[in-house]
C-alpha cells in the first residue's frame, strides 16, 4: 500500500509539473473563437478511472491546449481553438490514445466521453475516430454540418444548397438566391461569419472555406437577437484545424 501510495505522489507531481508547462502552451490559441473538450480518462482493460493522466491537443509534435485529469479520471480541456483537432491522452504505464478528427464549436462543449488507455510500457499509439452527432440532444433545432461529409453533396459549392442540405426546415428558391427558415422571409435569418453578424447570405465566404457551420432552424439563443428565421454560424477553415484534418485522415488511413 505505501509503494502505490508514493507512486500516486509521483505521477502527481509529474502531472502538475507538466500542467503549467500545458497551460503556457494552451494560451497559443490563435482563433477568436473557442470552445471546451470534456471526457473521462479510463483503463480499458479494467473500466476503473486513471487518476492524473495527461491529456493535451497537439499537432506534428507542437502541443496547443493542456490539463490533466482529476482523481476520477475526468478532465475538462479549455480553451481550444475551434476547429478539427487530434486529441491525446496519456499517463506513465499506459499507452498513448490519439483520438481523431474532434470538431470543437465555438462556445460550446464537445464530450468526448471516455477514453480508454491500455495499461503497458512502450505500446504504440492507439488511434480511434471522434464521431460527432449531427443533431444536439439537448437542443434538436441545433445542426452542426460535418463539412467532411458535406462536401460530398452534389452542387454543394453552392452555399444556398449546401444549406438547404442540412435539415428540412430550411429550403432555397429555384434560382438559389434566397433562403428560407420555416416560410420566414428571405432576408429574416442572421449569418455570423467568424464572429461577424450579417444579413446578406450573399456575403458568405466560399464554401471551400468554411471550416465549422453550426445552424439554428427554431429556439435560437436570445444573445443572437430577435428575429423570426434562424441562424447560421460559421466558422472558416483555419490553417491548423486543416492540417490537423488533413492529419486525422492520415491517421486513420495508415490504420
Amino acid at each position: 500500500m505505501k509503494t502505490t501510495n508514493n507512486t500516486r505522489k509521483l505521477i502527481g507531481k509529474i502531472s502538475v509539473i507538466l500542467l503549467f508547462t500545458l497551460m503556457f502552451y494552451s494560451q497559443k490559441a490563435t482563433s477568436q473563437s473557442s470552445g471546451e473538450i470534456h471526457g473521462q480518462i479510463v483503463n480499458s482493460e479494467t473500466g476503473d478511472p486513471v487518476s492524473f493522466a495527461n491529456v493535451y491537443v497537439k499537432l506534428d509534435g507542437t502541443i496547443f491546449a493542456g490539463t490533466v485529469a482529476d482523481f476520477d479520471g475526468y478532465f475538462r480541456l479549455k480553451p481550444v481553438s475551434v476547429g478539427t483537432h487530434i486529441l491525446c491522452a496519456s499517463l506513465i504505464g499506459y499507452g498513448e490514445v490519439e483520438t481523431v478528427g474532434v470538431i470543437v464549436d465555438a462556445d460550446k462543449i464537445t464530450n468526448v466521453k471516455q477514453i480508454q488507455l491500455p495499461p503497458g510500457q512502450n505500446l504504440p499509439p492507439v488511434i480511434i475516430p471522434y464521431k460527432k452527432d449531427i443533431v444536439d440532444a439537448e437542443d434538436p433545432s441545433k445542426k452542426t454540418m460535418d463539412m467532411v461529409v458535406a462536401r460530398k453533396i452534389p452542387g454543394s459549392s453552392n452555399f444556398s444548397t449546401l444549406l438547404a442540405a442540412t435539415t428540412s426546415d430550411i429550403y432555397a428558391s429555384e434560382d438559389l438566391k434566397e433562403i428560407h427558415f420555416r416560410g420566414s422571409r428571405a432576408n429574416d435569418a442572421v449569418y455570423i461569419v467568424d464572429g461577424v453578424k450579417m444579413i446578406n447570405s450573399s456575403a458568405m465566404i466560399p464554401t471551400r472555406g468554411i471550416g465549422n457551420m453550426t445552424v439554428y432552424s427554431g429556439g435560437v439563443p436570445a444573445k443572437y437577437g430577435d428575429f423570426t428565421g434562424g441562424v447560421i454560424i460559421i466558422e472558416s477553415e483555419g490553417y491548423f484545424s486543416w492540417l490537423s484534418k488533413k492529419r486525422s485522415i492520415e491517421l486513420m488511413k495508415s490504420n
